[in-house]
Formats: C-alpha cells, sequence, structure tokens
C-alpha cells in the first residue's frame, strides 16, 4: 500500500501556459463577474489550480463551491464539488 501511494504522490509545477491561461480567467471574472482581485486575492490562486488540472487532464476536488463555480462558468475544466460535512 505504501508503494502505491508514493506512486499517487507527485509535485505539480504549473507551466508558462497554465500561467497565462489564469490570467485569461482573471480578466474575464473581472469584466464579466464584477470580481476584485484586490480583495480577494484567493481567486487567482484558484484560476491557476484550474488552469493546471485541465492542462493535466485532472479532475479538481474542492469545498470551495463559490469561487470554482464561477471560474468554471467560463473556463472548462473538470471539478467535482465535496461536502464540507463528515
Amino acid at each position: 500500500m505504501q508503494d502505491l501511494t508514493l506512486a499517487l504522490l507527485r509535485i505539480v509545477a504549473p507551466s508558462i501556459r497554465d500561467y497565462e491561461l489564469a490570467g485569461e480567467i482573471i480578466a474575464s471574472l473581472q469584466s464579466s463577474k464584477g470580481y476584485d482581485i484586490r480583495k480577494s486575492s484567493s481567486i487567482t490562486n484558484d484560476c491557476l489550480i484550474a488552469a493546471s488540472a485541465k492542462s493535466m487532464g485532472a479532475v479538481l476536488y474542492t469545498q470551495n463551491k463559490k469561487d470554482f463555480m464561477a471560474i468554471q462558468n467560463i473556463f472548462d475544466f473538470k471539478v467535482f464539488m465535496v461536502s464540507s460535512k463528515v
């Protein structure tokens, strides 16, 4: 089991294209949804996470429904919302 766990663990570094896509997503959120990244800096990280997930073909699992649903409305990526209740 430990070998499987180690095989699944990896560090993913965003590519330059991921950063470019994140910038495009942020610009779209600002213009279409009125996001102010000066007041919500975490959305910039969320945009980079979404772009990175899409580029590697991953499904993103999150409890952050508000931000990732807003991102998904303008950027097509696979996201699954999980409940915060255990």
